[in-house]
């Protein structure tokens, strides 16, 4: 993890200093996963979502378009995804295990809602979908 100060397996004294910033960055990690819910409207074909203080998110698809995560860290995300009718949704720098990376094969019907879970290992984001709740 970023930033947090590696410890050796050998029988090593931490001084405070650094116990305390272990401990700030993983109240961090606690914090971003919050009740609160971010909604965002896709109308163009290029769309930026940050994850800076939520992990859930609603994505109202009123366009095709390309997706762009920002401020993401080790965690879980999910998103629901709204479906406006035969829009195509795409994900940069993440890896979909049916599409390849970031194509994210979403249910066409107007009104249509799919759930996507994005898990990030602090560094990559692999995403599943489940398709068809409607």
């Amino acid at each position: 993890m970023p930033g947090i100060p590696k410890l050796s397996n050998k029988n090593t004294l931490v001084n405070t200093h650094d116990l305390n910033k272990i401990i700030n960055q993983l109240n961090g990690l606690l914090i971003r996963n919050t009740d609160a819910i971010q909604t965002v409207t896709a109308t163009t074909a290029t769309t930026s979502i940050d994850l800076s203080s939520t992990n859930s998110v609603i994505l109202n698809l009123n366009a095709s378009t390309t997706v762009t995560l920002s401020n993401y860290a080790l965690g879980v995300y999910t998103f629901s995804i709204i479906q406006s009718g035969n829009k195509t949704l795409n994900i940069t720098n993440c890896k979909i295990p049916s599409g390849g990376s970031g194509v994210i094969s979403v249910t066409s019907t107007a009104g249509a809602k799919d759930l996507l879970t994005i898990v990030c290992d602090g560094t990559n984001l692999f995403g599943t979908i489940e398709t068809a709740f409607t």
